[in-house]
């Protein structure tokens, strides 16, 4: 199970991963560490413990990366957000950012925040420690999850996408905030369908004259589709 299957299944859902003080926000790290990476979360404290004690847990310190937050941090998608006793209460708080945000705010998947089950929260970086992040990112990916998405248009086959005559951004993310490239003028792309007006675009990525990679994501212009 990658990220994006994850969160598909247990969005909305309540569940009492480790049967221990009823639904917690611990119980959706734990269950997304078992369920996506195969590894076996034991009864590791609070929630803040998995940064405040990530040295003093092998299974922690072999699979992510702790990375502390900065004025300019901004979590990762599939980063495991910890804060802490600075949140308001004595346990702090743990979820599963999403990739979009900025330095102000961000958004996560909780559990146990305003209601037991799984959903999407905006948060700001009051009392936020940083992240744990994985550093096998294959499970991952740079996709956006669209959740019940009524306005959404899939292709059967690509389309061609041709950008105009200046310089298109390109997003990880179908609100736009999170830019992992751009497209040049008359650049072209495969285009495989539309979410809320955003255009999903798989375009070259050059190194002097030579095709160096290919990339995925959204982008505002239309490109003539």
């Amino acid at each position: 199970m990658n990220y994006n299957e994850f969160i598909n299944e247990y969005n909305g859902k309540s569940f009492d991963y480790d049967g221990v003080s009823g639904v917690q926000c611990v119980d959706l790290i734990k269950m997304y560490l078992n369920k996506v990476f195969g590894l076996t979360p034991g009864a590791w404290g609070n929630a803040k413990d998995y940064y405040e004690n990530y040295n003093n847990n092998s299974i922690l310190e072999a699979n992510f990366d702790r990375i502390a937050n900065t004025p300019e941090f901004v979590p990762q998608k599939g980063d495991i957000c910890v804060w802490g006793a600075g949140l308001g209460n004595k346990y702090g708080h743990v979820a599963i950012a999403t990739g979009e945000g900025n330095t102000s705010n961000f958004y996560s998947y909780d559990l146990n925040w305003n209601g037991k089950t799984v959903k999407k929260v905006q948060h700001t970086y009051k009392g936020f420690l940083g992240v744990l992040r994985a550093k096998d990112q294959s499970k991952i990916g740079t996709e956006t999850v669209v959740e019940n998405n009524s306005n959404k248009e899939e292709f059967e086959m690509a389309k061609k996408w041709t950008n105009g005559s200046t310089n298109e951004d390109v997003y990880a993310d179908v609100n736009l905030t999170k830019k992992i490239g751009t497209i040049f003028p008359r650049g072209e792309a495969d285009c495989y369908g539309i979410v809320d007006g955003k255009y999903l675009v798989c375009y070259n990525v050059y190194s002097g004259n030579t095709v160096a990679n290919r990339k995925t994501g959204f982008v505002k212009y239309n490109g003539g589709i």
